[in-house]
């Protein structure tokens, strides 16, 4: 689960980059 919210986190923080 740890790897998903990594994933995620990263998702947004590009989306919003």
């Amino acid at each position: 689960m740890f790897s998903f919210f990594k994933t995620l986190c990263w998702r947004f923080y590009s989306t919003k980059h």
